[in-house]
């Protein structure tokens, strides 16, 4: 297949997959009240429906998008009901959390930046269109409102380490066991130094500071900045194929193909605006793929699940962070194509993230669009 061909396939199985995951799964775990629920499932939903948006023009997604963050955020509260936990947690700042992991009841910077980010990447869309901000502009206002007063201000309240200091090593940065960046794994502050970029081009809006008459908010860019520093800074060069390496957490091994695409999704944003990663960061990124992660065989192409190449052959369907790197490496981007293509599951809401992505990046390669708009709903 051509890379014509190869888009205009993966054009048409989007669109046929898309429609029918928002008929039948797209509404599963709207009602939830579990970080990690809404963490590592609906924070997907809410990506798949602003590049449903991107790649139709069909502001039909954006209604969904904008009904799901209303339900998201509704459902957040200071406390649980019936559910052990610490004293701190009580802090007066509204969320979710989890008790999945230690037992009780936490918060975790991971899944409140993984939930919140696509919830600020639509405002930062609302603000910066005239016709957008007159459909959106009283929701996306409110949105902004409520992430900037209780999740980016819970997690910037607690920024200096001293204040809860951990009392023991934890995977998971919790506001009962903060340790600063030097305890979490690279992901998880990756993900909230994606919703920090993103407020930060919604307050330096100026729809934005006109509505709020708030001044400018300079500790977005500051603290994003800062961790993005810290994750390059932590990167290493493989010998011999001029790609990054880099680890889980630096007490551990390779960092794994999923987690990889949060840190991915950080790093590409952050360059977006020029700050921190450059051009050649981009491409030893997308080396990592091509040059480590992949089997090497177009007809058959396999991914990694690990970013050293050394663990099992599973990797392909979780890249919707890897997809932003194939506008800069063809080679990764008929990988992906490919891999979507051959798989007999449909996709889930990551993998409709990763397809959107890639169809997006084949036009800006000057791909003709497919039919794009008004796809019939049932």
């Amino acid at each position: 297949m051509s890379r014509n061909e190869l888009f205009a396939a993966l054009g048409k199985l989007y669109v046929d997959c898309l429609i029918d995951w928002d008929r039948n799964h797209a509404d599963q775990l709207l009602t939830s009240d579990d970080s990690a629920e809404l963490g590592w499932g609906e924070a997907y939903v809410l990506r798949a429906f602003a590049e449903a948006y991107r790649f139709t023009g069909d502001v039909y997604w954006l209604r969904r998008l904008s009904a799901h963050a209303e339900a998201v955020l509704a459902n957040a509260k200071d406390t649980p009901e019936g559910i052990p936990f610490g004293p701190v947690y009580a802090d007066g700042f509204l969320g979710w959390g989890t008790d999945r992991y230690s037992g009780q009841y936490d918060e975790y910077m991971v899944h409140d930046g993984h939930i919140c980010t696509p919830i600020a990447e639509f405002a930062a869309m609302v603000f910066a269109d005239r016709g957008l901000y007159e459909a959106f502009g009283n929701d996306a206002t409110r949105f902004v409102r409520f992430i900037e007063n209780h999740i980016a201000s819970k997690w910037l309240n607690v920024w200096d380490r001293g204040r809860y200091a951990a009392q023991e090593f934890a995977w998971g940065e919790t506001v009962r066991n903060w340790g600063g960046l030097d305890f979490l794994p690279h992901n998880q502050y990756a993900a909230f130094g994606a919703l920090l970029l993103f407020l930060d081009d919604v307050a330096r809006d100026p729809r934005y500071v006109s509505v709020t008459a708030a001044a400018a908010q300079t500790m977005y860019r500051q603290k994003a900045v800062e961790m993005g520093e810290y994750f390059r800074a932590h990167l290493e060069s493989l010998p011999g194929t001029d790609a990054y390496a880099w680890k889980y957490h630096d007490t551990c091994g390779a960092e794994d193909t999923s987690h990889a695409n949060l840190e991915l999704e950080f790093a590409w944003w952050l360059h977006e605006r020029g700050l921190v990663f450059s051009d050649g960061d981009m491409d030893r990124f997308a080396r990592t793929f091509t040059n480590v992660m992949w089997n090497g065989d177009t007809a058959d192409p396999r991914v990694n699940a690990s970013t050293d190449g050394k663990g099992d052959w599973t990797g392909g369907k979780t890249t919707w962070g890897w997809a932003l790197f194939s506008r800069r490496q063809p080679t990764l981007w008929h990988v992906l194509a490919r891999t979507f293509l051959s798989n007999s599951e449909a996709p889930t809401g990551s993998g409709l993230v990763a397809m959107g992505r890639l169809l997006e990046a084949g036009i800006e390669a000057g791909a003709s669009p497919p039919t794009r708009g008004g796809a019939e709903r049932g």
